[in-house]
């Protein structure tokens, strides 16, 4: 997980300094990610910090998180914007359902299905004035740790 946030902060920093918005880490957790996943939480990661990068003021902030339960690994990005409007977040995933001028509302719609073709969750925990929290949550089966089926076969 601190990898791929780190990977993740190097890519959008400055796409956040350009906006005026601090992007901050805490990383709770040391769970190996095994390389396919890691890359597809990646993209999912991107389009949530591109997401809330715009929806912070300047000034702002973007909170990246990464923790681990007995479950999953959790990564969490939140903004400190003005929320999502109630039209919308009912059908935040829903493709081409957008709030940004000129957006195709696709961003959230792929990143959910990226998430579930790995078997992973990604929910809107909360929004409101305050900003916005997203969640995605990779089962620590996805997570890595376990020796994979084809090693076992092999004997490794």
């Amino acid at each position: 997980p601190r990898e791929l946030l780190d990977q993740l902060i190097q890519r959008e920093s400055g796409f956040a300094r350009e906006a005026g918005v601090e992007l901050s880490v805490s990383v709770r957790s040391d769970r190996p990610l095994m390389n396919r996943v890691a890359n597809i939480a990646l993209l999912i990661l991107e389009n949530l910090v591109r997401n809330a990068v715009q929806a912070a003021p300047a000034g702002g902030c973007v909170r990246l998180s990464a923790d681990e339960s007995p479950q999953a690994v959790e990564f969490r990005v939140c903004d400190n914007g003005t929320g999502i409007p109630d039209a919308v977040r009912r059908r935040i995933f829903t493709p081409v359902v957008t709030t940004k001028e000129g957006g195709t509302g696709l961003g959230l719609a792929l990143s959910q299905q990226l998430a579930r073709s790995l078997g992973a969750d990604l929910e809107l925990i909360g929004t409101g004035p305050g900003g916005t929290e997203f969640l995605l949550r990779l089962p620590k089966p996805l997570a890595g740790g376990a020796v994979p089926a084809v090693s076992q076969a092999l004997g490794g």
